[in-house]
């Protein structure tokens, strides 16, 4: 549920957003193991929270549109993908064979779809489901209709929400009969629209759906962390014995726009890292950022619809996928993929994290059982009434661990993939927290307890 912004203009979307459909992820045995995340973190424990790297590298999405400019070269996608380290994406259902053909393509270069089943309609579920089988191979998941108050779909003779739900429960349906589906799942529909209170009630759809379905958009600049958490419990709503998973979440960089909420890119950049750390420990199993590439050029700065991608309109990168790529880089594992990694909580503490507030720590293992603890605090670096960036706190954490290494190499991901410090031979350690994500890389093998 796009619960956090204002109804996007129709006529800006509808070559994008105007169609819902429904998204497939592993209904049997899903890639993620979302329960990694799940425990919250408490200072007085002597363990950071801590999932496989792997795991968290596959809670990331984003949306791409392919069957539209600049969307249409299955290549040029696939060289953005890997820029990110990100192979998993959100895209409706093809409209025409072309569509299909490129699809395809780009889940051969590796992509792997959350694949929206088209609204308006009438709905034609078998048409929809040929699609479904037409992309099996490249599936991750099917997803309900998309923002079914904003853009009503028609289907079986009935309208809008009522629609939706029918639909949902159809689509859940043949895809669970589908043996070449075993693996994918379906997540609900989202019902989209800025007051929560407006929402019509549709009861406990659990039975219809792998995944309880979100959309966040942070409003006015407003930091990521104090958004998310009742855009979970929202979407929780509709399918409350499920798990979470953010389908559209993002910031437009147009920072002289009047309305709800441009941002610079170097906001859009740090609030993005903070964004995917926040929604990995709590738990939200996958996150789909809107979205890859801008939709326009919009020489006159005036349309957020052209603006909220990770790069420009002519492929180059912004602030925010060279962030993500940094980050992504530093946390990639060279060591080949083979049976199962034991999990090891990092034992430690960080003083100073504003925890259970805007501040947080996560433990990614990599599989030769080295650690990236990442520490972050959101702080509020954008004031949206002057239009103007606000003044960064910088605050000391002491970092104790349970262990001494040999070395601990400090990164900035708004930097580059360098260290920007390194120690030798320590177990304690301060470190300059900011307004974004700093990571300490810590070896496999400690030198002693």
């Amino acid at each position: 549920m796009d619960q956090s912004a204002p109804a996007r203009d129709h006529h800006a979307v509808s070559h994008r957003r105007t169609w819902g459909g429904l998204a497939l992820v592993a209904a049997v045995s899903f890639s993620l193991t979302a329960s990694e995340a799940t425990a919250p973190i408490d200072p007085a424990q002597p363990t950071f929270q801590t999932i496989h790297a792997a795991t968290f590298i596959d809670t990331l999405g984003v949306n791409i549109h392919i069957g539209s400019e600049p969307y249409n070269d299955p290549n040029k996608l696939a060289g953005m993908l890997r820029y990110l380290g990100i192979k998993n994406v959100r895209q409706s259902s093809p409209t025409d064979a072309a569509g299909l053909d490129r699809m395809r393509q780009l889940g051969r270069l590796g992509a792997r779809f959350d694949l929206i089943v088209n609204g308006g309609g009438p709905v034609d579920l078998k048409g929809a489901m040929q699609s479904v089988h037409d992309m099996t191979p490249y599936l991750n998941a099917v997803e309900g209709v998309n923002e079914a108050a904003l853009y009503p779909i028609m289907y079986q003779g009935k309208k809008g929400i009522d629609a939706a739900v029918a639909l949902q429960k159809d689509v859940y349906s043949a895809v669970r009969r589908s043996p070449a589906l075993n693996n994918v799942a379906v997540y609900m529909f989202t019902i989209g629209g800025a007051d929560p209170s407006a929402f019509p009630s549709i009861g406990d759809l659990s039975a219809h759906a792998d995944f309880a379905n979100v959309h966040s958009y942070p409003p006015h600049g407003l930091r990521p962390i104090f958004v998310i958490h009742a855009a979970i419990d929202g979407g929780r709503t509709s399918a409350a014995t499920k798990p979470v998973v953010v389908t559209e979440t993002g910031f437009y960089t147009l920072p002289d726009h009047d309305a709800w909420g441009g941002v610079p890119e170097t906001v859009q950049a740090s609030y993005l890292l903070s964004l995917m750390l926040d929604e990995a420990a709590a738990g939200v199993a996958r996150t789909y950022l809107y979205d890859l590439i801008d939709d326009g050029p919009d020489p006159k700065r005036v349309s957020r619809e052209d603006n909220f991608g990770l790069f420009r309109f002519d492929g180059a990168p912004k602030l925010a996928a060279k962030a993500i790529h940094n980050f992504t880089t530093i946390l990639a594992d060279a060591t080949p993929i083979g049976g199962s990694v034991l999990l090891k909580s990092l034992s430690g503490t960080a003083v100073g994290v504003p925890y259970h507030h805007t501040g947080n720590a996560l433990a990614l293992q990599k599989r030769d059982g080295s650690h990236v603890l990442v520490l972050w605090n959101e702080q509020q670096v954008w004031d949206p009434a002057t239009r103007t960036a606000s003044t960064v706190t910088h605050i000391p954490i002491d970092v104790s661990l349970g262990s001494s290494y040999p070395t601990i190499r400090i990164y900035d991901p708004l930097i580059g993939t360098d260290p920007v410090h390194e120690y030798h031979d320590l177990r304690t350690v301060t470190v300059d927290l900011a307004d974004h994500p700093i990571m300490l890389v810590l070896p496999p093998v400690p030198i002693r307890p």
